[in-house]
């Protein structure tokens, strides 16, 4: 709406400060960008102990559950080791390689207004589309969070599953013919958003332990990100224009390739767990815990406590 509003106004020459439309579009995300900033940057906790708004019994119980599932309290200790080991686990690259088949075809959303003036809509007519876009993806969301929650598909379906609407909004694009405008504004509408970034980009940190390991990977899932970001306005070249069937083809083999590595990364996860299990029983699973001697007392440190990678700890359970 306000898209809306700021093209109306700009036709008209009416804007403050003779700012073009797209910029005060910008200026306006930005400011509210910023109001959801800063209030996170002061009050979002690093870690449970800095919890302001926890009791001490919350804090204990949060991390009793951080204990429980193995992926250390805190570190801030910089291993070379890790970094190795972040290389050469084949784990690390499945989630890396997701990431960057998944944003790919991401400049779709920005190109979204530009296809809809193909269709001979005014650019006006193009921004208030814009506004189905993010209550579907409010919509997907919601129900990846109740997927997640409240059946047992676990993060690895469920985000193969988020990519359901934009592989049929890119087959209804290649495949309805041009004079059917209703379907081809839906392809592009039910196509623009997934939230498959969110749980790639959260399952890859769920499934990584060790502060140096997690931060690597965590860090190169974004970098493979923002490279795909970069080459996918490539794909939308004028000569394609207005119907786009290339771009489009190549969207939908995107939205293909993503589902197939989540379910690739599962299987390997699941195989991983069972190997896991067999050296467990192999070894025997008797804990042998370090300890701490303070001078008053001794304290025993737990697997769970240290700053283990996943592959060190065989008792970690990757999350499927």
């Amino acid at each position: 709406m306000v898209a809306y509003k700021l093209i109306k106004d700009d036709g008209v020459g009416v804007l403050v400060g003779g700012i073009s439309s797209w910029k005060w579009l910008h200026i306006i995300c930005v400011v509210i960008t910023m109001a959801v900033f800063i209030p996170l940057l002061v009050f979002l906790p690093d870690s449970p102990v800095n919890a302001k708004w926890l009791s001490t019994e919350e804090k204990l119980h949060t991390i009793a559950m951080i204990r429980r599932e193995r992926a250390g309290i805190s570190n801030s200790t910089f291993k070379w080791s890790q970094v190795r080991e972040a290389f050469t686990d084949l784990k690390s690259w499945l989630f890396i390689f997701h990431m960057f088949f998944n944003e790919l075809p991401n400049n779709t959303s920005q190109q979204l207004p530009l296809i809809v003036v193909g269709f001979g809509f005014t650019p006006a007519e193009s921004a208030l589309f814009n506004i189905a876009k993010p209550l579907i993806g409010s919509a997907l969301i919601l129900v990846s969070a109740w997927m997640l929650y409240s059946t047992r598909l676990g993060t690895g379906y469920t985000c193969a599953i988020s990519y359901i609407p934009c592989f049929v909004g890119g087959i209804m694009e290649l495949a309805s013919p041009w004079s059917n405008k209703i379907a081809l504004v839906i392809g592009t509408q039910i196509s623009t958003f997934k939230p498959s970034y969110l749980l790639g980009l959260s399952w890859a940190g769920t499934t990584t332990t060790g502060y140096t390991k997690k931060l690597f990977v965590l860090s190169s899932c974004v970098v493979a990100a923002s490279v795909a970001n970069m080459i996918s306005p490539e794909f939308w070249q004028d000569k394609y224009k207005p119907r786009y069937r290339l771009p489009w083809a190549f969207m939908t083999a995107f939205w293909f390739i993503s589902p197939a590595m989540c379910l690739i990364i599962r299987f390997y996860l699941v195989r991983e767990n069972g190997r896991r299990r067999q050296l467990l029983e192999q070894i025997g699973n008797a804990e042998d815990n370090e300890v701490l001697d303070t001078g008053s007392q001794v304290i025993a440190i737990h697997d769970e406590d240290l700053d283990q990678t996943d592959r060190q700890n065989l008792r970690f359970v990757y999350p499927l």
